[in-house]
């Protein structure tokens, strides 16, 4: 019985989870989907997600990582789901929660999905990782631990760079003349 697959949104062909990028008969987008029913039988998410700790360890059953000695991980998720009840009251509902995001690891919102990604990746033998970003998931892959034994290459975009203006650029030194 297979685990998780993917399905083309182009022309809805069904492909093993295996690394793929496009849809080979189509080049459509592939999104994973999972037996659900399979899960439920097993209850190993309902057993796991609601305890404190990693996304390790709360959805591995919905994570395809099969090698955990290739888990690049600084113990991302679990952060703090905080009440808001003064908004609640505003918006007229019973509770209000943010997640506070801000307490992963590296502060960023994308630690998590930077940890499965760069994981899975060792798994499937890439030992080279980089992003393109101007913003978080530029911060995510870049701390070295034992873990996470490279920072990856970053590249922002030129929109995102700030550029010195005009007058920050010239030179301050004082004029001999």
């Amino acid at each position: 019985m297979r685990r998780a697959w993917f399905v083309c949104e182009g022309c809805g062909e069904e492909h093993p989870a295996v690394e793929l990028y496009r849809c080979p008969a189509c080049s459509g987008e592939l999104n994973l989907r999972y037996d659900s029913a399979a899960l439920r039988r097993r209850g190993a998410f309902a057993a796991h997600w609601k305890e404190n700790g990693s996304l390790w360890r709360r959805f591995a059953s919905l994570l395809l990582q099969e090698d955990e000695a290739q888990i690049m991980s600084l113990e991302e998720g679990s952060t703090p789901l905080v009440c808001s009840d003064k908004l609640a009251a505003r918006f007229g509902v019973n509770a209000l929660h943010f997640k506070l995001e801000s307490c992963n690891p590296i502060g960023s919102f994308k630690d998590r999905q930077v940890s499965v990604g760069m994981s899975k990746a060792r798994e499937l033998g890439h030992t080279r990782f980089g992003t393109a970003s101007s913003g978080n998931v530029a911060a995510s892959p870049c701390p070295p631990t034992p873990r996470v034994p490279a920072p990856a290459p970053t590249c922002g975009s030129r929109a995102a760079s700030p550029r010195p203006s005009a007058s920050r650029s010239r030179s301050t030194a004082p004029s001999d003349s």
